[in-house]
């Protein structure tokens, strides 16, 4: 098997979610608050009963959700309430 990429960045990657996909904001949420996720998926998570959908891959990207994310871990009910404010829940 050839490998493409040199070992060292596929190490990187594995604990590194791209911060230009959905992937970015699930493994942050993953990272932060794994004693809240209910449920994680490739296309949505759900928070202490409130589902994220996530169905576009270029979506919740760093970008997006660094501001939100900077809420975590030390202040849940904001970050539950700008998820609701937002319209990010289902």
């Amino acid at each position: 098997m050839e490998t493409i990429a040199p070992e060292a960045e596929i190490l990187a990657a594995a604990t590194n979610p791209p911060e230009d996909t959905r992937a970015y904001f699930r493994g942050k949420l993953i990272h932060h608050i794994p004693h809240l996720i209910d449920a994680a998926n490739w296309e949505a998570v759900t928070v202490f009963g409130h589902t994220i959908p996530m169905p576009e891959v270029t979506t919740h990207t760093k970008q997006q959700t660094d501001p939100l994310l900077d809420l975590l871990p030390d202040n849940i009910p904001a970050f539950i309430a700008t998820l609701n404010n937002n319209g990010m829940v289902n």
